[in-house]
């Protein structure tokens, strides 16, 4: 009579671990490292404007300016899954463990750069005596899209 030992396996998923200063790889972070990985990359730096970019001729040929309306919103749409994938990827018991002195700390982070920009570019708008309302909206603007790249640094 045998006896079989049925044996449990471990089934174990993997996952990445975002943090807001290092992105954290699991074991087998050579994945991120693959030829194709590489490869695509140095194609980006050789199409973009670093590289062959620069030519009139080449921007004009490859890129036309009907293609650089669908490139734009392709772009903006990548961009907005992404920013959708990072704020999936919170967890809100961390969030709800952070303590009021870091909340303080966060939304100083944001309030006082509009503050700060708000005041430079009055002061700005004084000495060139400029139209003041559509010049404080597009600094408001701009100081804006200067806090949600922080997303992208991220």
């Amino acid at each position: 009579m045998s006896h079989s030992i049925k044996r449990k396996q471990c089934i174990c998923k993997r996952k990445r671990v975002w943090n807001s200063k290092v992105t954290q790889f699991n074991q087998d972070a050579q994945e991120d490292l693959t030829s194709e990985n590489i490869y695509s990359n140095q194609g980006g730096i050789v199409l973009g404007p670093s590289v062959l970019g620069n030519y009139t001729w080449f921007k004009n040929s490859w890129f036309p300016l009907k293609s650089v309306v669908v490139l734009e919103k392709m772009k903006n749409l990548g961009l907005q899954y992404f920013l959708f994938l990072v704020e999936v990827e919170l967890e809100l018991a961390v969030i709800k463990r952070i303590g009021k002195k870091a909340v303080v700390i966060a939304h100083c982070g944001m309030v006082v750069p509009f503050l700060i920009g708000t005041v430079a570019s009055s002061l700005m708008v004084d000495a060139q005596n400029k139209n003041y309302t559509s010049y404080l909206l597009s600094s408001w603007v701009l100081q804006s899209q200067s806090q949600h790249s922080q997303y992208l640094i991220a």
